[in-house]
Parts: C-alpha cells; structure tokens; sequence
C-alpha cells in the first residue's frame, strides 16, 4: 500500500503486484491548484528566517523526535538533557544561521512539503540569499552548488518542455547591501506570443491547471521528493476543451517521458478522451468491481455521450469548432469576434484546435469531428484549409476559397494595412497609401484600391524575378514563369505547384462588401511560400516584431472589421446556423 499526505487529507493507494515506496504516490483532486502567494518580501523572509531560528525553543519539549533536529542547518543547535526535561543548551547568532539556510528553508519551512510550496517566496529567496553570501565573498558558483540551480531556470526549461508560450519573470539581481533595502518581487508570468505580463490569478482558468501541474513538479523535486505515480482525479474538470491538448501534452512529456511517472486520470470529457492515445484508455464501472477494463475511443466516447440528456441542453448553444492549429483558432476567433454582431448572440463558436502548429491537422480534425459526431454529439464541426483538391463535408467545412489562412494574411490588401499602420511604408512608392490612414483604406475609391492590390501583387511576383538575378517589367510568357518559379523552389524551400500561373484573376470580397480583382495565383498558391516570398518582398517584414503576429492580427480585425474575409466569415455564420441532422443517441 502506497500512502500520500495532501492538503485535503490522505489517500490510500492500494496497488496489486506493482512495489511502490511509500510515500511514492501523489494524490490530486479535481479542485487542486497549486497554493503559491505571487509576491514575496524582504520582511518575508525576514520573518521566516526568525520563526526558523525560534522553532528549536519552541518545539524541543512538545515533541519526541522534531523534525529539525536532522536538518543541517540546525547541527549548532546544542540539545541539553536533564532528567526527562529538554532544552536548547546553545544556539548560533541570527546572522551565523541565516548564512546556512538554503531557498527551501524559506519557501517550505521544516518538513518541505511540495503542497505548502511557496514559489514567489522560493524565487525571491533565492536571490536575497544569494546577495547576502555574494556579499561576503562566496562566488555565483559556490552559490549554486549549494542552492542548485536557478529556480527560475528550471521553471521556464519545463514551460519550453511542455510547449507553452509562458516564461516566468526572475526576480532583479540584488545589491550586496542586502537585508537593509526594502526589496519585493512579484511572481509573473510573460506570454510570450501575446507580448503581456501577468501574474498567476491573471492566467486562464486552463492555463493555471496546467501551469500548477507543472509548478507542482519543480516544487516536488526541489524539496527531494520524486513520485512514481500521479492519480489525477479529474484535472480537466475545469479546463476549457481548446486546453485539453495541451494538458495531455504536458503529463505526457514532462512527467511520463522525462521523468518515468506513471499517470493515473479520470475524465468524463470527450475532448480529453479523443485527444487521448488510444492503447491509454480504460472504462471503470460501477458494477465490475472497481476493475478498469480496455476500451478504445469509439466506445468511450459513446459511454460518455448515451444517455445523458443534460448532454443536449448543455452544447445546445455552442458550436465545437475544431481547427487544425493554434494559429488557426487565433484567426478564426478573432474575425468572429470582430463581426459578433452578425452572429445569433445566444450561440457561441468555440475553436478548439488539435495541434500546436500545421502538419496533420487536417486528417486529426475529420477524425475528431466524424467520431465525436457518431458518438451522439451534434454540436461539433470541424474547419480545414482548402489546400488543394481538398473537399469539405455537412460536418468538416473548408474555411474559404484560398489556400490557406496565410493566404489572407499576406493578402495585398492586408498586406498594405500593416505596413500603413506601423509606418512601414515610407520606403515603398505607392504615395496613395502613404497620404490614407490604415483605419480609411477602404474609403478609398474601387480604382485606387485596384491599383494598390496589383501594385503589391506586382511587386510580390517580382522578387521571383530578383531571386533569380534578374529584373523583368511588365508581363512574362507562362515558360518564362515557370522557369523562374522552379529556380526558386531550388532556392528558397517553395514547394512548386503547377496552378501558381494560370492567367486568371479572382474576384476577393470583404466582409465591408468591397470586391477586388487579384491574380488567381495569390489564393492557390500555398500560404506558407506566399509568407516567404512577401517578406523578402518587403524587408520591413523580417523583423519578428513587424511581422503579422497574433496582436497585429487582432489589432487590425478589430479596428477594421471589414477588412475580414467575407468568404471566411460566410463560413463561421453557416457553421452557427447549421441544424445537425445525425441520429443522437440521447
């Protein structure tokens, strides 16, 4: 029998045939997040370190064998016996025994339980310890060997592990006339990819379950403990089904993968089990006993969705999209949200995506959304790309009528908005853009608008001419084209296509009603050598701070909304209007 102390109470483990060491198992509850304050103080510690140091006083005669007595940091303290009374004989100085504490006596006092873990206070410790010994002397290195590692550090390895865009803010370096400042660091968490700072109650209720589970493990194996085996009593109770992912992702490569723990969870979430690997999964009964039996996906998800009628009226008013990417969930939110008044309000779109980044997305999606569809859910859709001879169906919708969403992002029109708008057009000839603000592109008469879409058309094409050394105006025969096209696959990772020259243009609508004729080639070629291609176009947009990231993205829906894709934007309204017509099984 394996036996874990939480801060709920204790769990019994009993397990058949597997020898765990006692102590071995880490029971969680759903409603388990890690209890870290976010701000830590000089006055903190100081008042840690002086309960510290009274401890041995106050508990030599209220208990037999206390807990500090093996701790290296008390070995000054004298124990006097006399009879069958006991008393601190000698002690050291305040300052002699703050100068061997480690970080761990201040953020897990006495017994370092991984459950009463201070983070903002293990961080700020380190660093106010590590001033006080740089003060006297004691090299960086010395410091680490005795402290370990810079907890910070091995906080954001783990984040970068698990694929979040989080880091943590490590606390300012203190000056050596440490303990006399007022010094204070608040615990924040940057994200990386939406350029904000925040601290932990500022996260999502999924990104604080996910977050915790991995602050969990750097707080467990800083203060010694290493468990075999986590029972996960429905961690994804409160976790928004996009997060379902990631949380598999995070269990499966920082604790399975890195560090040979074995991970027992429930679930009653259909997400988490079609996200789940299939040889991972178990149904457990009420009438067998206690005994999980195998099952695959089909079956899990249809014991999930049976019979639960609650299952209707809970999904009723909210459409399940699931996407291909982060990116393209990020894309499709933001041009819902940007036209939210077009959509019946009391129906909601959730984007869910399958994946941190393209590649595969599009067979997971189908997946998904067949299975979940089968297995009594009507409310759930997928969206996929277009890419080529790509074909949608009542359930698996293709987004729109280019290639993919790089297609619109790198879109001429787009294009000219975001360099107009961070004033990276100065260099360009187009003067018409230069004198129109980015929010009034579209009051822009038809023609001049024409002219600014096959002016940067243009231009795209011709960097195909310059990658080759050579400088072509006006029109190109179709062998010239292609000529140049195939150089430049050879050159720079652009994947040929034989449709990238048909000598057609296309009729591209936004959602403001505005229609612009553009080459043909713009929406089939593939987005992502569209994006290559329109960089080395315009220089201004290699600097990763100019490029068409998330915020920009959002920046420019939100303020011109009718700069959106009007075929994109016909998508999500069909998907909300769509009446399901599937055999329930409710």
């Amino acid at each position: 029998m394996a036996h874990q102390s939480t801060s709920y109470g204790n769990a019994a483990v009993v397990l058949h045939g597997v020898p765990l060491n006692n102590g071995g198992v880490f029971y969680s509850s759903s409603a388990w997040t890690m209890r870290s304050g976010s701000s830590a103080s000089e006055d903190a510690v100081k008042q840690r370190i002086n309960e510290l140091h009274r401890h041995p006083s106050e508990t030599i005669t209220a208990q037999a064998n206390p807990a500090w007595r093996g701790d290296p940091a008390y070995a000054d303290f004298v124990v006097e016996e006399i009879a069958s009374s006991k008393r601190i004989a000698s002690q050291p100085s305040l300052e002699s025994f703050r100068d061997g504490l480690t970080p761990l006596h201040i953020a897990a006092p006495f017994f370092h339980s991984p459950t009463q873990f201070d983070l903002a206070l293990y961080f700020f410790a380190y660093e106010l310890l590590s001033a006080n010994l740089r003060s006297k002397g004691v090299s960086d290195s010395e410091i680490e060997r005795r402290f370990g590692e810079k907890p910070w550090n091995l906080l954001n390895e783990i984040l970068a592990a698990a694929s979040l865009s989080l880091r943590v803010s490590p606390p300012d370096r203190i000056t050596p006339s440490v303990f006399s400042n007022s010094n204070y660091y608040q615990l924040k968490f940057i994200d990386e990819q939406r350029r904000a700072e925040f601290p932990f109650e500022g996260l999502s209720s999924g990104e604080k379950v996910i977050v915790s589970t991995i602050m969990w493990r750097l707080a467990a194996e800083s203060t010694g403990k290493f468990f075999q085996l986590l029972l996960l009593d429905e961690p994804d109770a409160h976790l928004h089904p996009s997060m379902a992912k990631r949380f598999l992702a995070v269990i499966e490569n920082v604790f399975v993968k890195a560090r040979g723990v074995a991970v027992i969870m429930t679930t009653h979430s259909p997400t988490t089990v079609a996200l789940a690997p299939e040889e991972s999964l178990f149904i457990l009964e009420r009438h067998a006993g206690g005994i999980p039996r195998k099952s695959g996906k089909d079956e899990a998800l249809y014991h999930l969705t049976t019979g639960v009628p609650a299952l209707s009226v809970a999904h009723e008013h909210r459409r399940q999209v699931f996407v291909e990417s982060e990116h393209d969930a990020q894309f499709y939110e933001q041009v819902y949200h940007a036209h939210r008044e077009k959509f019946i309000s009391e129906i909601s779109l959730q984007f869910i995506p399958v994946g941190h980044e393209k590649g595969g997305g599009c067979e997971r999606v189908r997946y998904l959304v067949e299975n979940l569809a089968k297995a009594g859910n009507p409310w759930v859709y997928g969206l996929i790309d277009r890419d080529i001879a790509q074909s949608g169906t009542e359930r698996v919708k293709i987004a729109g009528l280019k290639h993919s969403i790089e297609n619109y992002l790198h879109d001429p029109i787009f294009l000219a908005v975001h360099l107009r708008r961070w004033n990276l057009w100065q260099d360009h000839n187009f003067r018409e853009l230069y004198a129109c603000p980015p929010g009034e592109i579209f009051d822009m008469d038809r023609e001049s608008l024409q002219k600014l879409c096959a002016y940067i058309s243009e231009k795209i094409l011709d960097t195909l001419f310059k990658m080759h050394n050579r400088i072509v105006t006006g029109k190109v025969d179709r062998e010239d084209f292609e000529r140049i096209v195939s150089w430049a696959v050879e050159n720079f990772d652009i994947v040929p296509s034989g449709f990238v020259w048909s000598g057609e243009d296309r009729i591209v609508e936004y959602a403001g009603g505005t229609k612009i004729s553009q080459p043909r080639w713009l929406s089939d070629i593939r987005g992502h050598d569209l994006e290559l291609v329109a960089r080395e176009t315009f220089n201004e947009l290699k600097s990763h701070k100019n490029r068409l990231s998330g915020n920009s993205r959002q920046e420019h829906l939100r303020d011109m909304p009718s700069l959106a894709p009007a075929d994109v934007l016909t998508t999500l309204l069909s998907i909300q209007s769509h009446a399901p017509h599937i055999e329930a099984k409710l």
